[in-house]
This record gives structure tokens, sequence and C-alpha cells, in this order.
């Protein structure tokens, strides 16, 4: 995983090498020696936090700080200030700095602010965000919530599961519990790419009923900010009615699906019906 990325912003060098010594072993640290460069860095850079000086050339760290939290794009950055105008904390903290750290600085001080800055900035981010894990069936992609998801497996032996839909007919069993696969590409309509053998099962449970969802592949589980999910209302329709929301992730932009809107209420009830029977001594043996 990438070092966060710290900007410092100062007009003294000998300040500029004192930040880089002290945060350079757990951040990556960009410098620029006046405000209108640390603005132009800041925005070529995005980094995940600035400390910024307040008296510099060319344009004040005021000036920086009021741009910067003006700006769409990287408002969000948490700016520390470090100067030795301790009379210009208050107005700093009013125009959206996270804190002010007072010149001269030690390095333990430097390095426990800027931890905890970034946590706060980390928590922040992460209010309203959705963990999902992102699918692949065929040539879609598609998530599901990974608050749902209990397992990832390999695709096992498998028994029929005669009297369900073709997208249902296929039953395993788990820690000693029956569980029915759904197979989407099924139930969308579209071919696999690939074959029984090589597909997964994703274990999926919702009001205490588990299905396994089969599909071609899972990418790594990962968390999307607000800014990058758009909610739907549910349809009434017949496959709308599983969206819930459309999410940027770094696979794309793909739909985020709720699996058992995709099967009627009546089917639901009766997987354990069907299942009941086919482990009845008439029922059929295993199958790939």
């Amino acid at each position: 995983m990438a070092q966060p990325h710290v900007l410092v912003i100062d007009d003294s060098e000998a300040i500029l090498a004192f930040t880089r010594a002290v945060l350079s072993a757990s951040y990556a640290v960009s410098t620029a020696r006046n405000g209108r460069e640390g603005l132009d860095l800041c925005q070529r850079l995005v980094p995940d936090l600035v400390l910024l000086d307040l008296s510099m050339p060319e344009l004040d760290g005021e000036a920086v700080l009021e741009r910067l939290k003006q700006s769409g794009d990287l408002s969000a950055i948490p700016v520390i200030i470090i100067s030795s105008e301790q009379q210009r904390a208050e107005a700093c903290i009013a125009r959206g700095a996270a804190a002010f750290l007072v010149k001269p600085v030690r390095a333990d001080e430097l390095l426990a602010l800027v931890s905890r800055t970034l946590d706060a900035a980390k928590a922040k981010r992460a209010q309203g965000s959705l963990a999902v894990l992102p699918l692949r069936i065929g040539t879609m992609n598609l998530a599901i919530p990974l608050a749902d998801v209990r397992h990832v497996l390999l695709q096992p032996a498998t028994r029929p599961l005669p009297g369900g839909p073709s997208y249902l007919a296929a039953f395993f069993e788990l820690f000693g519990e029956s569980v029915c696969v759904f197979d989407l590409a099924a139930r969308f309509g579209v071919d696999h790419a690939k074959t029984v053998l090589d597909r997964m099962l994703v274990v999926v449970e919702y009001d205490r009923v588990k299905l396994a969802l089969c599909v071609d592949g899972v990418h790594d589980p990962e968390a999307v900010l607000p800014a990058d999910i758009q909610a739907v209302v549910p349809d009434s329709g017949d496959l709308a009615g599983a969206l819930r929301a459309v999410v940027k992730t770094t696979q794309g932009t793909m739909p985020v699906l709720h699996p058992p809107a995709l099967l009627s209420r009546g089917l639901v009830r009766s997987l354990g019906e069907l299942v009941r029977k086919a482990v009845s001594p008439r029922g059929s043996g295993a199958s790939a």
C-alpha cells in the first residue's frame, strides 16, 4: 500500500529539510518554497495532507489555505499550519485549517499531529462509504455489499435441485448446511466465461437464508466513498428491482445488486422444501 503523501510548503530551507527528515520514514514527502508553487503542486499531486507556513513570498499561507478550501477537488485535503505567528491561529482554524502548530516544532510533536490528522481525515472520508465485493459474470461486472458475504469458495461438487428454475438447479453442503447455488449468468441470460470447475461461489446470507452466487471471478473488496455512490430507488420491475446503487470502483463503474430481489418470495420460502426433497432417498447423486 502506498504511503500517505504529505506536501510541505515553507520558504525556509531549514524547515523543509527538518520536516523531510522527520516524516520521510513514514510518508512520501514533497516540498514547495512559496505559496504559489505549493498551490500548483497541490493541484498536480493532490496530497493527503499539507503542512503550510504563513509568511511566504508571492502567495501567503492564509491565501493558499483559502484557495484550497474554495476548490471542490482540493477542499477535503487537511491542512496543518506551522508558523511562529500564533496570533493568527484562530483565523486559520476559522478558514478550515485542521490544526495550528507553533514553531519551533519538535519531531515527536510533528509526527503525532500528522498521524492524528491523517487518521481523522480517513475516518471522515469513510463516513457513508459502502464496502463492496466486485464480481465478474461473463463480460458483466457487478458488485454486492460486502456485509452480506459469508464465504468465497472455489466451485465444489454439487447435487441437482429438482423442481427449481434453471438458474437455481443445484445445491451443496457447507459446514453441515445445505446451500442452494444461484447461477447469476443463467438468471441474466448471459454465457459464463469459465467452465464449471473454474467458477467461484460467493456465499451470501439474507434473513438467515444462505445462497451461493455462481460467478466467473471475484475481485478484491473495495470501500467506495460517498462521492462515488449513486443511490438508486428499487424499481418494481424484474431485474431492475435488484439494483440498489451504481458505484465507481478501481474496476470501473458497476451496479450494486441485492440478489434475493432476483428471486420471488415464494421461491425463497420454498428453498428448504426443495432441498429436503432432493436429499430424500429418491434424491439424485452428486454432480460436478
